[in-house]
């Protein structure tokens, strides 16, 4: 959260947070942008922050295990 809060310097808008998880993508993975995003929209709902629930989370591409064909060997 204090990565966050320096980001946003400490005065957050909804443009700083879309800002603050475009650049957190470059560094991390979805999945850990993904909870950050979940931390954050919930610190400023706790907060009584009108817009949070405008903040998109990140998709997480999911992976379909391969499909099953008769003729390959186990």
């Amino acid at each position: 959260m204090f990565r966050f809060a320096e980001h946003v310097d400490f005065e957050c808008s909804l443009e700083s947070v879309v800002d603050y998880q475009e650049k957190r993508l470059q560094d991390i993975s979805k999945g850990t942008v993904l909870n950050d995003t979940q931390a954050i929209k919930q610190f400023l709902l706790d907060n009584d922050c009108f817009w949070a629930n405008k903040i998109k989370r990140p998709s997480v591409d999911r992976k379909k295990p391969p499909k099953y064909q008769e003729d390959r060997p186990l």
